[in-house]
């Protein structure tokens, strides 16, 4: 299951997140990172071409039923799907839901048979009778039921990537967060900046793939204009993406590239810092602006 819901139908064989410097607050990454994406995917539902029914949690399962028998001297595989994430704020988490729980069944659905993959892959569908699941829990040999009612987000899975490099990427409807890039931005404001330009290049359609470097430095700077729009949106601060970039400037870039006064396909850092907060501004008026059209719209 990917880390903002709870996908079943590609688990198997899925490594748990990984986990490697933890965040300013105590949380592993792949939570700080989850927690972050998911406030962005919510908050946003509406600007997104494919939506799903998020339930806050990351489970994975390493083998499936009848596969072959383990060899002689291994641990045996627990039955059931491992949760190994919970995002705090979300229904997983309202519902109680704690990592090493094992689902054993939804809605009814034992995890063996194949309505168990079936009804998570209807959930990431956004199909509206599967915005309430009834999990069949086992936790410790206890067996407990525990009800979900999903939120609608987007459909844009965001990856942890156990890379030093401070960087991020988007491709193939997916957002990448290098782990380098979670310990350089310890403030949370500024971490949801960058997952929300990869979010917004996901959705705007972007491709990088043979285009030229004007139409690459129209994506990002695209990108820079919406993912604001997509932080504010979400409780975030819009002036932190202008911070972020210059933390990831001073750490990514290497000494020839400043040297040559090289920025591949973004603006130069001073130029892109002033694009970003002149947006940050624009979107807060925007923001004003439809607030204060729905107030007078709800008088009448």
């Amino acid at each position: 299951m990917p880390l903002s819901s709870a996908r079943a139908a590609q688990a198997d064989g899925a490594a748990a997140p990984t986990a490697a410097t933890a965040g300013s607050d105590g949380e592993a990454p792949s939570a700080r990172v989850a927690r972050l994406a998911r406030q962005l995917l919510v908050a946003n539902a509406d600007k997104c071409p494919r939506r799903r029914w998020d339930f806050g949690l990351t489970a994975y399962r390493k083998r499936a039923p009848g596969a072959p028998p383990l060899p002689p001297g291994q641990p045996v595989e627990p039955d059931g799907f491992g949760v190994t994430l919970v995002v705090p704020v979300s229904p997983a988490g309202r519902a109680g839901l704690r990592v090493q729980d094992r689902i054993m069944a939804v809605n009814g659905h034992d995890w063996t048979g194949p309505g168990f993959a079936t009804t998570f892959l209807r959930a990431e569908q956004a199909q509206p009778e599967l915005n309430r699941l009834e999990l069949r829990i086992d936790r410790n040999g206890t067996p407990l039921t525990v009800t979900l009612t999903g939120d609608m987000g987007c459909a844009i899975p965001v990856r942890l990537v156990a890379q030093v490099k401070p960087n991020a990427s988007a491709s193939s409807g997916m957002a990448f967060i290098n782990s380098g890039l979670e310990e350089a931005l310890p403030q949370d404001d500024q971490l949801a900046s960058v997952i929300a330009h990869e979010m917004a290049h996901v959705i705007l359609g972007h491709s990088k793939a043979n285009t030229d470097s004007t139409t690459r430095a129209r994506m990002e700077r695209d990108a820079d204009a919406l993912g604001v729009r997509l932080s504010l949106r979400a409780g975030f601060d819009p002036n932190a993406a202008a911070r972020a970039i210059e933390v990831i400037g001073a750490r990514a870039r290497g000494p020839i590239s400043r040297l040559l006064g090289l920025y591949g396909d973004h603006m130069p850092t001073p130029q892109r810092k002033s694009f970003l907060l002149e947006e940050a501004i624009a979107a807060r008026q925007e923001r004003q602006a439809e607030q204060a059209a729905g107030a007078a719209a709800a008088q009448r």
